[in-house]
């Protein structure tokens, strides 16, 4: 699993983002609001997972995932979905997902992010070496609680591509790996919840995932890989499951233990 985020620095760069015609789509933001709380600070952190992994040598995968608004008591840091394309250690790591995450983005809200790692390592969200190359699609995106969206990181032509829908709205250059990091090794997509102690807050949509009613993950699919054969498992904390539906699919999250 993923563990130990960092917030971004610098300052953030508020954007209303348009769709045809001019629609106000969000109010949206490049890089975070406010600092994420660290891993490795004064308080303790609990990170717990619901998940799908498969080895898996590749330029990269696609996969659905809803989105949903996921209730965060007020203790608790945050609870999202994402996929991360990994090295085999699982040291190089590039993510994309939805969260929700007050000390990020200052409401509770779902919202884009991206994230990544280097050697190990935790950046930051949404920046340190992240290029944003879309005007209207980026981090800090609002999105609808509900809706069912592709989620993708493609490695093509010396960057590390990340899609949402049907476009490719950023990307990460290789050389942030020094060039090392080219291939998946280890594919992930999860639920995660986080908090000072063992979290509370609900994963996906709050529901467990034997319900019609609970979080998905489907469609998955590699680019210049295997196909999919995921297996899937919790952290084991009371409160969140996970269910395979399919080869290529599954059905997570929880309304917590509390």
């Amino acid at each position: 699993m993923v563990r130990g985020r960092r917030g971004a620095a610098g300052a953030a760069l508020a954007v209303a983002f348009t769709v045809g015609g001019g629609a106000v789509l969000s109010a949206a933001t490049f890089g975070p609001l406010r600092g994420a709380v660290p891993a490795g600070g004064r308080e303790p952190v609990s990170y717990t997972y619901a998940y799908g992994r498969q080895y898996a040598v590749s330029e990269g995968v696609r996969a659905h995932l809803s989105v949903h608004r996921p209730r965060v008591p007020g203790p608790d840091h945050h609870s999202l979905t994402e996929i991360a394309v990994q090295s085999a250690d699982g040291r190089q790591a590039i993510e994309v997902g939805w969260t929700v995450n007050r000390a990020l983005y200052g409401d509770t809200q779902p919202r884009l992010f991206v994230y990544h790692w280097v050697d190990g390592e935790p950046a930051c969200y949404n920046a340190c070496g992240y290029v944003q190359d879309h005007p209207e699609v980026g981090p800090g995106l609002r999105l609808r609680p509900g809706a069912r969206k592709r989620f993708a990181v493609r490695y093509r032509h010396g960057r590390w591509l990340i899609g949402y829908g049907d476009v490719w709205f950023g990307h990460y250059p290789a050389e942030l790996w020094g060039g090392r990091f080219t291939r998946s090794g280890l594919v992930q997509w999860f639920g995660e919840v986080s908090g000072p102690r063992t979290p509370c807050a609900e994963m996906g949509s709050g529901r467990h995932a034997r319900s019609a009613a609970a979080a998905t993950v489907t469609g998955i699919a590699y680019y210049s890989g295997p196909r999919p054969r995921l297996t899937v498992a919790t952290t084991g904390t009371p409160g969140y499951t996970v269910h395979r539906t399919a080869p290529d699919a599954f059905r997570y999250g929880g309304p917590g233990p509390c």
